[in-house]
C-alpha cells in the first residue's frame, strides 16, 4: 500500500488556522487574492455574476456544491481547501484495485 503526501502551503495553511468553518466567502476571496485575481477575471473564469460572487464572498450567500467546483476549478485549487479541509499525510491511502480487500 502506498501513501500520497499532501504538501502544505504556508498560505495554505494560514487561511485554514485563521478562517473558521463555514466560512466559504472570505477563504474564496483569500484565495482569488492570493492568486491576483481579480473579481471581474473570477466572473470571467467561472461564468458567474459578478454581483453573486460577490455576495459570496461577504458570506452574505451560501454556494451550491456546483458553484463551489467551478471557483476551486477557476483557482486551481481543491475544493477542500474553499471547505477548510485539511487532510493529514497518514489519512491518505492509495490502493491498487488488484489489491483492495472486500468488504
Amino acid at each position: 500500500m502506498s501513501k500520497k503526501t499532501i504538501r502544505t502551503t504556508k498560505f495554505e495553511a494560514s487561511v485554514s488556522e485563521q478562517l473558521p468553518a463555514g466560512r466559504i466567502g472570505a477563504r474564496l476571496r483569500a484565495w482569488r487574492r492570493n492568486k491576483n485575481m481579480t473579481l471581474d477575471e473570477l466572473t470571467l473564469a467561472t461564468g458567474l455574476n459578478k454581483s453573486f460572487l460577490s455576495r459570496i464572498e461577504k458570506d452574505a450567500k451560501a454556494p451550491s456544491i456546483a458553484t463551489v467546483m467551478k471557483l476551486s476549478r477557476a483557482l486551481d485549487i481543491p475544493v477542500a481547501l474553499l471547505f477548510g479541509e485539511q487532510v493529514a499525510d497518514s489519512d491518505i491511502h492509495l490502493v491498487r484495485t488488484a489489491n483492495r480487500q472486500p468488504e
